[in-house]
């Protein structure tokens, strides 16, 4: 019943919300009225089981079940129970000012429980939702020298790259909010093409003289992955101003990473139009890398400069002297926007068309500085009409989204479907079913098509499909990588590499 639900609602607040016992009159007759009950119940609930409750899933699915048995007043016509917990919970969720009071006391004893604070709060409030992260599939995948880190994610839906430049183009006041990530989504009730964000609480940092905003990301890729949103409105941009502000938060939250999409599509994030960072609490498996090359020189005394031993071009910088450290990666940076190399395909612009950016990543360690700049260039031609140095067409079955900074540092996060594409193949190959007939007669894994191709000539057996099918993508995501990479793993491109780090 209703009115039993109320109750839980409320108790749930109370212990996990830190709702006020002098508020919870004014609440229960609050949500009364929402439900249209005339009276609550008056009888005792389960306490216990509320409080070993770590989200409100169980309260969703109870609301799932009076929407689905019609145990609501007939008059309200409640149809999605999430959007009905969102509102709830985001009312009884401590205002933002009472957040950034709570969050910034926290901050000035100890960063990790400030963290923590904002992060049980967003789990508790259902902002995190963390029963549906909890189904993501998830595997660690060794490789013959580093590892990758792999996610079938469930929650997140699978963004096209040419709608994610088309953003760059939109107006803001042409609506509202004016993208995901600006602060009119705190609170927001949701529309046709925003999801509600009344349990959504961001809180404020100043980082080097910018007023920028830190929430965690709605869907939970690795541990405390947060983003760093700027208070304006404006497009991504990589400029030595990025760079500072990267260390500024490494500063306030040193056992945090912090990185910057590229500026440019393809080769950024799905969000171009509004200034952010993504960070968390994770050591990425890039972290792990070895040296490949490391340069000598007399005058980089203060700084070491290195090519990671990784699939993409990666550049790290370690140094005590933060000066130093911003100066090295402004250079690196102004040299790879204006190199050219025709021999290896990559050109920097096309007419006023940029195709060179920086992927940049920061990391603190007690008093020494890290920084890993990845180059990207997003430049497309007959061949490759999706990107040269993108994934190219024969894996797009797997991935055909961006590869931005999280999976640059080896952290693959993979679209919804493969899930149900890779389970009918599966079911299809336990029955017996030939590959031509997979591929005729079943449209949704007719890009599979090589895939299937090479499952039938393996003959493994079909309790080996799993493991076999990982195997797949795991490589799939590391020929990926590979594309990404503008300095190729050759002869000629590892010189040409390390010719670049000599300018």
């Amino acid at each position: 019943m209703v009115e039993i639900l109320v109750e839980k609602l409320l108790t749930y607040a109370e212990l996990k919300l830190a709702l006020s016992t002098e508020d919870v009159k004014y609440y229960r007759n609050v949500l009364l009225n929402k439900f249209g009950l005339k009276k609550p119940y008056k009888g005792v609930i389960n306490v216990s089981e509320i409080h070993s409750m770590n989200n409100p899933q169980m309260l969703i699915d109870e609301l799932c079940e009076l929407i689905k048995t019609k145990g609501l007043p007939p008059h309200l016509s409640f149809t999605d129970p999430e959007a009905v917990i969102v509102d709830i919970l985001g009312m009884m969720t401590p205002i933002p000012s009472v957040v950034n009071y709570r969050f910034a006391k926290l901050l000035k004893k100890d960063s990790n429980r400030a963290i923590k604070y904002l992060y049980d709060l967003s789990i508790a409030n259902n902002y995190i939702q963390q029963a549906k992260i909890d189904a993501n599939i998830r595997w660690t995948a060794p490789l013959d020298v580093n590892y990758f880190e792999m996610t079938i994610n469930l929650a997140k839906p699978e963004k096209d790259n040419k709608e994610v430049a088309k953003l760059l183009t939109e107006k803001p006041e042409d609506k509202y909010p004016s993208c995901p990530l600006c602060l009119e989504n705190v609170g927001f009730g949701g529309n046709e093409t925003t999801p509600p964000r009344q349990n959504l609480r961001a809180v404020p940092l100043m980082l080097d003289k910018e007023i920028w905003y830190l929430q965690y990301s709605p869907f939970v890729y690795y541990k405390d992955h947060i983003i760093v949103i700027s208070e304006e409105h404006n497009p991504m941009t990589i400029t030595p101003r990025i760079f500072s502000k990267l260390v500024a938060f490494v500063d306030l939250f040193p056992n945090l990473f912090i990185g910057s999409n590229s500026d440019i599509p393809i080769v950024g994030g799905s969000i171009l139009n509004h200034e952010h960072f993504q960070g968390g609490a994770k050591v990425m498996p890039m972290f792990k890398a070895k040296d490949r090359y490391v340069l000598r020189h007399k005058n980089e005394r203060k700084i070491k400069i290195s090519i990671l031993e990784w699939d993409s071009n990666v550049i790290k910088l370690e140094s005590t002297s933060k000066r130093r450290l911003l100066e090295k990666a402004a250079e690196i940076t102004a040299n790879w926007l204006n190199y050219t190399n025709e021999e290896l395909g990559i050109i920097p612009f096309t007419g006023e068309t940029r195709h060179a950016a920086v992927t940049p990543i920061v990391v603190k360690e007690k008093r020494k500085y890290i920084m890993y700049i990845i180059l990207r260039n997003n430049r497309t031609d007959d061949k490759y009409p999706t990107g040269i140095f993108h994934a190219h067409p024969e894996y797009h079955n797997i991935k055909k989204e961006g590869i931005g900074l999280i999976e640059q540092m080896g952290t693959f996060i993979l679209p919804a479907r493969l899930k149900s594409e890779f389970g009918l193949m599966e079911e299809l190959y336990k029955k017996g079913v030939s590959g031509a007939e997979m591929i005729s007669d079943h449209p949704t894994i007719t890009k599979h098509a090589q895939f299937i191709k090479e499952l039938m000539l393996s003959k493994i057996k079909p309790v080996e499909f799993e493991t076999y099918a990982k195997n797949y993508m795991t490589e799939v995501c590391q020929n990926i990588l590979r594309n990404t990479a503008c300095f190729k793993a050759d002869a000629a491109g590892q010189a040409a590499f390390i010719k670049f780090l000599q300018l």
